[in-house]
């Protein structure tokens, strides 16, 4: 009984050595950790990268008020970068690019990209879901009569009147 009492407390210390030097790691690569989450990186990414199991990251965020804070201000910067970075898909915008002359100068001149579909389609279900869903619901007055509306016949049909 003695030996296995030995064997776990030599695993529980191997283990507060892991939890230590990934702590470590972790207080190490702190600001790192904050940039990334500031561009977009998920925390799983960032967990791979610095060899800090999940579990940890959301245990020490929960332990430090300050660190959880810092941490949900850099997640709240990336959402809001995305979201004008969906505007600006959605609506269209200008760029500045280059370009080589024929007499090898370098030319900046103005970009317009076009709005893409996608995104304002995302933006508007997204926005104004109740405008902008992708079926529409019609209540039966009748629950008598029940009826199908077929789109195609019915478009076909009016082409044929006109």
């Amino acid at each position: 009984m003695s030996d296995k009492n030995v064997m776990k407390d030599k695993g529980k210390k191997s283990t507060d050595k892991k939890g230590y030097a990934a702590k470590k790691r972790f207080t190490e690569n702190k600001k790192k950790i904050v940039e990334a989450l500031m561009n977009g990186v998920s925390v799983v990414q960032i967990c791979k990268d610095t060899r800090i199991s999940s579990y940890s990251f959301y245990k020490w965020m929960e332990e430090d008020a300050e660190l959880k804070e810092e941490l949900k201000s850099a997640q709240s910067f990336a959402n809001i970068s995305i979201e004008d970075a969906l505007t600006k898909s959605a609506l269209g915008f200008f760029i500045t690019a280059e370009k080589i002359t024929a007499a090898g100068t370098v030319v900046q001149y103005q970009q317009y990209i076009a709005p893409s579909i996608v995104a304002q389609i995302f933006y508007l279900k997204n926005r104004m879901p109740e405008r902008w869903k992708d079926r529409t619901e019609v209540e039966n007055i009748n629950p008598d009569k029940i009826f199908t509306i077929n789109y195609i016949e019915a478009i076909k049909s009016k082409n044929e009147k006109t």
